[in-house]
C-alpha cells in the first residue's frame, strides 16, 4: 500500500473521519460529533463524554515519511451561524466565484463561491477542495439554528428563553444575543440539555450560579498560588517561562513566582486577588473552567484569555501527555472551543 493511502486509511480508523479532500500527498477529513451523553469506543475500551457537538477536522500534511498532524473542533453553533451568513449572502447576491467570501472559524480558514463550493486554506499553502455533500452537511444545522433564534425574546435589553433556567434556578439571559442565542441552539440539539453536557449552556452556568465568577475566593486564590509555588521557575523552558512572566507582568502589580522570586503565598495573595479581580467576568468564568476542568494551574490559563496565548497553543499544551486520537485529547479539546467560544459570545 503507497505511503499516503496508508496514512489515510490510518487517520480514518484513529480518528474516526471520514476522507473529505486531498492535496498532493496531503488530506483533509472531517466528521460531526453530535455531542451530549455518548459512549465511544476506543481501542482501550468504551469511553464515555459529557461535551456539547462539535464538527471535527484533522489535516495531515507532508510528504514521504515527514507528516504532520493538525485538528480543529468548532461547536455546531457557530459552524451553523457562518454558514447561516454565507448562505443569505448567496441567497441575496448569487454566485460570489469572481470574489469568494473568505474567513476564520476557530482557525480554520475557508473560502465560498457558492453553496456547494467550499474550499479550506491552511497555513501551509495547502488548499482543500470540499466535496459538495459535505458541504451540506455542514450545512444541515441551518434548520436547527433558525428554529433556536425563534425561540430568543428581548426585554429591556436583555435576550432571554422563556421558561428555560440554569442549573440552581436562574433565568437564562443576557444582553448578548448572540450568547443566548447560542443556548437555544444547543437546546435544540439535544432537548434534554444539562449543564453536565459541557457547553455554551453549561458555562453560562459557572457564571450565574457562582459567585466565584464575580469574586474570586480567598481560599480559592491560596490553593492556586500553593500548586504553582510547586514548580522550579529553574526547571521551566524557557519560552513557557517568558509567557508566564510576561502575563505577571501583564495582569500584577509585580511578578510572584518566578526565577529569584522568593515570595510567601501570604504576601502573593493580595497581589494575585488585585490580578483577578481587574478581569472580566467573562474571563474570570474561562479562568474558574480552564483550572477546575483541566487543571491548567494558574499562568497558562490567564495567558490564554489574556491573548498572550492561543486556544489552539494552550489545548496544545494541556493535551501533550496523550495520543492526538485518544478519548482524554479529544474530549480537553472539544470543552476548550467551547470556553473559547463562550468568551467571544459573552464579550463583557
Amino acid at each position: 500500500m503507497p505511503k499516503a493511502d496508508f496514512m489515510i486509511s490510518m487517520t480514518k480508523a484513529d480518528f474516526a473521519v471520514d476522507l473529505i479532500s486531498t492535496c498532493g500527498e496531503s488530506a483533509l477529513f472531517g466528521a460531526l460529533r453530535k455531542g451530549g451523553s455518548e459512549r465511544v469506543s476506543t481501542a482501550n475500551g468504551p469511553w464515555q463524554t459529557h461535551v456539547m457537538g462539535v464538527w471535527h477536522f484533522v489535516a495531515v500534511t507532508g510528504s514521504g515519511n515527514l507528516f504532520q498532524t493538525r485538528q480543529w473542533h468548532i461547536p455546531r453553533y457557530e459552524m451553523a451561524r457562518e454558514m447561516a451568513q454565507r448562505k443569505k449572502v448567496f441567497d441575496q447576491f448569487g454566485d460570489r466565484t469572481s470574489s469568494p467570501i473568505a474567513g476564520e472559524i476557530a482557525g480554520l480558514h475557508m473560502r465560498m463561491a457558492n453553496s456547494e463550493n467550499l474550499a479550506i486554506h491552511l497555513p501551509g499553502g495547502e488548499v482543500f477542495a470540499i466535496h459538495p455533500a459535505f458541504t451540506l452537511k455542514l450545512q444541515s444545522d441551518i434548520p436547527l439554528l433558525e428554529k433556536a433564534r425563534e425561540k430568543v425574546r428581548e426585554r429591556d435589553g436583555e435576550f432571554y428563553i422563556p421558561r428555560l433556567n440554569t442549573a440552581a434556578g436562574h433565568a437564562v439571559q443576557s444582553p448578548s444575543q448572540s450568547l443566548v442565542e447560542a443556548i437555544a441552539f444547543e437546546k435544540a440539539t439535544r432537548p434534554r440539555m444539562t449543564a453536565g453536557n459541557f457547553g455554551i449552556y453549561s458555562a453560562y452556568c459557572t457564571y450565574r450560579d457562582f459567585d466565584m465568577s464575580i469574586q474570586a475566593p480567598d481560599s480559592m486564590i491560596r490553593e492556586i498560588l500553593a500548586a504553582q509555588f510547586e514548580y522550579d521557575p529553574e526547571e521551566i523552558p524557557a519560552e513557557i517561562y517568558e509567557l508566564f512572566l510576561t502575563t505577571q507582568h501583564r495582569l500584577l502589580s509585580q511578578p510572584v513566582w518566578g526565577r529569584g522570586i522568593q515570595m510567601s503565598i501570604d504576601e502573593a495573595a493580595p497581589i494575585l486577588a488585585e490580578g483577578m479581580a481587574s478581569l472580566t467576568r467573562t474571563q474570570r468564568v474561562q479562568f474558574i473552567l480552564m483550572n477546575g476542568m483541566h487543571s491548567a494551574g494558574l499562568f497558562l490559563p490567564l495567558a490564554t484569555i489574556l491573548g498572550f496565548c492561543d486556544f489552539d497553543e494552550y489545548a496544545h499544551r494541556m493535551c501533550q501527555a496523550w495520543q492526538p486520537d485518544s478519548p482524554e485529547e479529544q474530549d480537553r479539546r472539544k470543552a476548550t472551543a467551547f470556553i473559547r467560544l463562550y468568551g467571544e459570545l459573552a464579550g463583557e
